[in-house]
């Protein structure tokens, strides 16, 4: 078997910065969203479930419901973890390049000082 012939393909991709960082805080929110959804369509596949068989919710069957739901709440949790991680890389980096103005650092913590007031 003869090896494969990749071409040499030399795209020119031309991302200012702040496309970049526009780009990744897209796509957090888009994977924000897509968990919305997913979580919603688990929450509307338990409610089928149970309304569908009341006679045969015994224990074992409420036993592999909630499994899995806690399998798939897992995961959405490790995907939560990785988004955080994500948007702390970002804030680092808007504030090492200096985006993140000094006017918008202090509406942060005048934010977060009227809230640990109430």
């Amino acid at each position: 078997m003869s090896m494969p012939h990749i071409p040499n393909i030399t795209p020119d991709i031309s991302l200012t910065r702040e496309d970049s960082i526009s780009l990744l805080l897209t796509s957090i929110a888009i994977n924000e969203m897509s968990l919305s959804h997913i979580i919603n369509a688990e929450a509307e596949a338990m409610q089928a479930f149970v309304l569908s068989n009341p006679g045969n919710m015994n224990f074992r069957n409420m036993i592999q419901l909630n499994n899995t739901t806690a399998r798939l709440l897992e995961e959405i949790t490790k995907g939560q973890w990785l988004s955080l991680s994500k948007m702390d890389r970002i804030l680092r980096l808007l504030s090492d390049t200096g985006v993140l103005s000094e006017t918008l650092l202090e509406e942060e913590l005048e934010i977060d000082i009227e809230e640990e007031e109430e």
